[in-house]
């Protein structure tokens, strides 16, 4: 017997094979070649197992299971590390001579509780106390003996969950009602027993029917509305297993997990009594995302689809430019921290970021910026300073700012930039001429290589730049926009199942001979949104040859190249801070998906109040005045829930009169850290661990921790009062 599921989370269906002597749990790497994980994942070894599920039992968003044995009932905790533990005994899970289990939520509070069916055909049922422990409560009931097993389903659509037992002398209901099981008439009789039955709406027509040994029962129940849901993973396994779906109608609300296996129903069904519709239908599917579906009518079946939803990102920046606050970009693209690059190893956060601004202006004598958290995250902001820049009118300045997979990370240098100009020609892997793709920002990126089925993973590909003639005495620099779809930590982790990793843009550049030598392991790529980065060109070719060939596995979208030459001129800079800062929930502004892709847009005025994210358990910093927070980078953050927002004034006041000749541009230095939900993410359930800039790595060891000064624990004290409770579901 054998039953899936996606227990790693990473978008493809694992096997869990129940054998005489043991249980073997082996794990597809995405190309349907499986590997026998069973001893590193933690399961006992030689013992019996004859019934499994999966189930998340704690509604902790991850996929774990229950084994039925001889000996004893299992409870394999999913540690998010390949890993499971076993914690039945701490939970109360103790079961006498067990023969059979379903797992349902039997007393609708949103957790799976269980049924235990014994040898002596006596029926326990363990309610479960929100994941923390079950309570057993034997059902005083005279059932007939031996019973073979038993199946969940509402039969008579009263939105409860009956049985169905079955065993020696024929099939027998139990109907739940009143928060009791009652014995009903025997259903069919055999003479020989039923070891086989399945339940499924066969016909189709809204009541589950019973297929037993050969034979087709079908319900005649005089049964109320319901509801049917078939679901299609998109990011997700394809079939759904794994997806729990909530419906609610007026005075209830009923869960159910997809399970795969012997005998699992592939079609959700829900019983809704007298209600004619529902008023939503929530999903939670495997991959993390949250769905909902509004009022539908009842006695339907309904096909569903996952939604390509994107769940993490960064803090978004707005900034007033004299008529509105205008979207501008994402920014710390390079600051998540617990982002897993393989198994068992995490990024080292690049935590400081210089952003270009363009256009701003003075509203009521103070410069305005707005950073908002509106994706599945937290953001830790620890510094925001306004940059001020001024330098001679035919001069562009530009920060040196690009993602680099690795420290060491990019200083603060600008680049005062001359002559900038296009390519000279460029020709992407399979000899096609992409020069027109690349000569202006107009959305219109390349994108000729071709995906995988890992997100943010394409297979190698690599484009060729011309970047013509180069004075000998000149500084060249190569000015990119586009951006990046991020692989997620379970991309990576999924990457590795196949002997994949990502590979950063590698810079070659032609010798003497024409051959292609390696100039840069890492040219890096814009972080995140559609932006500007900026590589150093100087000293980089090796002869007269100027191309340049970029070859990653990264799904890299670039819109513009340019080159330009870096120049000396005089640059008056100047740093203000924050005159006023304040935190305020204010919800999550909608968003253009350009092209169907991730690249957005957002629109800060077409404001959404609700978002479909889970919840991060913890102390966020508490609404309100909170500039003592971003003047420096102290480790002392402005917590961030999703839908917060951080409006920053800088007085215009404060900076020197523009001198004649000259032009002023700004920029935005921000300093903090990310975290996002990802089931392979360090941490990525709670707002602890608290990062600090300190840290050798996040998760950091034992014997480091966060600063405990007088200064930080007043901090936490003053600032961090805003409970969350965790809400993954």
């Amino acid at each position: 017997r054998s039953i899936f599921a996606d227990v790693d989370h990473d978008g493809d269906l694992d096997l869990l094979v129940l054998e005489e002597t043991t249980a073997r749990l082996w794990a597809n790497d995405g190309t349907g070649a499986f590997a026998d994980i069973s001893n590193q994942a933690g399961l006992a070894a030689n013992a019996s197992a004859h019934q499994a599920f999966f189930t998340d039992f704690d509604n902790d968003r991850d996929i774990d299971f229950l084994i039925l044995s001889n000996e004893s009932l299992q409870l394999y905790t999913n540690n998010r590390d390949g890993t499971f533990s076993n914690i039945a005994a701490p939970l109360g899970l103790v079961a006498s001579s067990p023969i059979a289990l379903c797992v349902e939520d039997f007393n609708q509070d949103s957790y799976m509780d269980l049924c235990s069916l014994s040898a002596s055909s006596s029926l326990t049922l363990l309610t479960n106390e929100k994941g923390k422990k079950f309570t057993a409560r034997s059902l005083d009931m005279d059932l007939p003996e031996p019973l073979h097993g038993m199946r969940p389903a509402d039969f008579d659509n009263d939105g409860d969950i009956d049985l169905l037992l079955f065993g020696a002398d024929g099939i027998h209901p139990l109907v739940w009602h009143q928060r009791e099981f009652h014995l009903q008439d025997r259903l069919m009789h055999s003479d020989k027993g039923n070891q086989q039955v399945l339940v499924a709406d066969f016909d189709t027509d809204g009541t589950p029917d019973v297929w037993a040994d050969g034979r087709y029962w079908r319900n005649e129940t005089t049964a109320g509305n319901w509801i049917a849901i078939d679901l299609l993973g998109l990011n997700s396994n394809r079939d759904g297993i794994g997806t729990k779906v909530e419906v609610k109608t007026t005075n209830r609300l009923q869960k159910k997990e997809l399970r795969g296996g012997s005998g699992a129903p592939d079609v959700l069904h829900f019983g809704l009594a007298r209600e004619d519709s529902v008023e939503f239908i929530r999903i939670l599917w495997p991959g993390g995302v949250r769905q909902t579906e509004l009022a539908t009518p009842a006695r339907r079946r309904l096909e569903l689809t996952e939604l390509d939803r994107k769940g993490t990102s960064c803090p978004i920046l707005y900034a007033w430019d004299g008529a509105q606050f205008r979207f501008v970009t994402d920014i710390l693209g390079g600051a998540i921290i617990g982002y897993l690059t393989a198994p068992g190893h995490y990024n080292t956060p690049d935590t400081d970021e210089y952003v270009a601004l363009d256009k701003i202006a003075p509203r009521d004598g103070r410069y305005v910026l707005k950073i908002a958290n509106q994706l599945e995250e937290i953001i830790y902001l620890d510094a925001l300073h306004l940059v001020a820049v001024d330098h001679p009118a035919d001069v562009l300045v530009f920060p040196n700012e690009r993602l680099l997979a690795a420290p060491p990370y990019p200083d603060f240098r600008l680049y005062p930039l001359k002559n900038l100009r296009p390519l000279q020609g460029a020709v992407d892997y399979r000899g096609k001429d992409i020069q027109h793709l690349l000569q202006s920002v107009d959305d219109n990126w390349y994108e000729g290589f071709e995906l995988t089925s890992i997100h943010g993973y394409a297979r190698e590909h690599s484009i060729t730049l011309d970047v013509g003639d180069i004075a000998p005495d000149s500084h060249p620099v190569l000015l990119a926009h586009g951006w990046v779809d991020y692989a997620h930590s379970t991309s990576n982790w999924a990457a590795a199942q196949q002997g994949l990793s990502l590979s950063p843009p590698r810079v070659e550049v032609p010798d003497e001979r024409g051959d292609w030598i390696t100039a840069s392991t890492d040219m890096g790529c814009p972080a995140g949104l559609p932006k500007n980065m900026l590589f150093d060109l100087k000293g980089i070719f090796k002869s007269s040859d100027h191309r340049l060939r970029i070859t990653t596995n990264a799904a890299i979208y670039w819109d513009q190249f340019q080159v330009a030459s870096r120049v000396e001129a005089p640059l008056q800079i100047q740093r203000l801070l924050p005159s006023r800062s304040d935190l305020q929930w204010r919800g999550y502004p909608s968003h253009t998906a350009i092209k169907n892709t991730f690249a957005f847009r957002y629109h800060y005025d077409r404001l959404q109040l609700e978002a479909e994210w889970g919840t991060h358990e913890g102390a966020f910093t508490r609404l309100g005045e909170v500039g003592e927070l971003v003047q420096q980078a102290d480790d002392r953050y402005v917590i961030m829930f999703h839908g917060d927002e951080l409006t920053v004034e800088f007085s215009a006041a404060e900076l020197m009169p523009l001198k004649p000749g000259l032009q002023r541009s700004f920029l935005l230095y921000a300093d903090g850290f990310g975290k996002d939900m990802d089931f392979h993410s360090a941490h990525s359930l709670t707002v602890d661990p608290l990062p600090f800039h300190g840290m050798s790595s996040y998760p950091y060891p034992a014997a480091e921790t966060y600063p405990a000064t007088e200064a930080h624990l007043d901090y936490l004290l003053k600032y961090n009062t805003r409970y969350v409770k965790g809400y993954y579901e």
